[in-house]
């Protein structure tokens, strides 16, 4: 993996500086660029990877390390979320899991997260429901916000 800093937008002409802000870091790994969000350039525009997630004895592991953007199809009641390979101290991100209730229906703890209102959202436990959980950390993943909106359209 390299890393590329850049103090300026048109300091890499191959790239059209809209696409960077003075100050970008882009990350080059296995021939591909990313921001150093962890976001893809893809022919000069943003993507990122839709990494599938699973649970082990209840735990579902989220590794930062592969983007913002994951699935996870339950196969198991789920207890908890952990996170991997985070960024480190003074940085904080946003992931998003769609969640898909399979042959359950499965129940997902979603308490150990910081609510509006201050009440966990809830899981739908229709067979092949979608729910988009988006999960906010502003102090390196010691805690996270969270919101859920119930039968989202399949990503």
């Amino acid at each position: 993996m390299s890393i590329l800093r850049f103090a300026h937008a048109d300091d890499w002409p191959a790239l059209p500086s809209a696409l960077l802000a003075d100050d970008t870091t882009l990350v080059l790994r296995s021939g591909t660029v990313y921001y150093a969000t962890g976001s893809q350039l893809i022919n000069g525009a943003q993507g990122n990877k839709v990494t599938a997630l699973s649970s082990s004895s209840g735990v579902v592991n989220i590794d930062l390390s592969l983007g913002n953007y994951f699935t996870l199809t339950l196969t198991e009641n789920v207890t908890s979320f952990t996170f991997s390979n985070k960024p480190g101290a003074g940085f904080g991100g946003t992931v998003m899991v769609f969640i898909t209730q399979a042959s359950g229906p499965y129940t997902v703890t979603l308490s150990q997260f910081m609510w509006a209102g201050g009440t966990a959202g809830v899981v739908s436990t229709g067979n092949g429901d979608v729910d988009a959980l988006a999960l906010t950390s502003a102090d390196n993943w010691t805690n996270a916000v969270a919101t859920i909106k119930n039968a989202a359209a399949t990503p």
